[in-house]
């Protein structure tokens, strides 16, 4: 099997992040030693929810009106199961 060479940009990322988060050495049962490369998730995790929370900014986005809108749906369900009549029920139709 043959070993592909790792491009110059790859290396440059790899070193750069494992100098940032050093990776673990840790001790084998048979007396070596090993570096274990540290996860990548929480950098992950860090961007998506940057991007998010960027993304709610850029966009307005306004927690309060959902919840107001999901009340008043939710209000209107209960009217529907309890028999209620709601509005522009009844009308007829223009002729």
């Amino acid at each position: 099997m043959a070993l592909r060479k790792k491009t110059g940009a790859t290396e440059a990322r790899e070193k750069l992040f494992d100098r940032v988060f050093k990776p673990q050495e840790m001790l084998l049962p048979n007396g070596h030693s090993v570096m274990r490369p540290r996860s990548r998730l929480p950098l992950i995790w860090g961007v998506i929810l940057i991007a998010i929370a960027w993304a709610l900014w850029f966009t307005g986005f306004d927690v309060s009106i959902l919840i107001a809108r999901l009340s008043v749906r939710r209000d209107l369900k209960a009217r529907v199961h309890a028999g209620h009549e709601l509005p522009g029920q009844g009308v007829e139709p223009p002729v």
